[in-house]
């Protein structure tokens, strides 16, 4: 019996397969893969959906994406960059 990540990664990759567009679907799938410790996987699949959301035109959607890929993948010191693009710091 598969457990139910395999289950969630197998139906997300399905899934994408026919609507590689489906953002929520890359962020659950990379949810799972992180769940998997499959981390450059999940940042991989993270950084996917960023791109899909900025391109959206949904900054802070994109920014988080970002931001989740660089909390697993730490040395992927470009997506800071990426972030304070999309979301620049608050001027005082």
């Amino acid at each position: 019996m598969k457990s139910y990540l395999e289950t969630t990664v197998e139906e997300s990759e399905a899934r994408l397969k026919t609507h590689p567009n489906d953002l929520p679907i890359r962020e659950r799938l990379a949810d799972a893969y992180a769940a998997q410790h499959k981390k450059v996987q999940a940042a991989d699949m993270f950084i996917s959906a960023a791109e899909g959301w900025a391109k959206a035109g949904r900054a802070p959607m994109a920014a988080a994406m970002y931001q989740k890929a660089l909390n697993l993948v730490p040395e992927r010191t470009e997506l800071i960059e990426l972030i304070q693009k999309l979301v620049p710091p608050k001027k005082r």
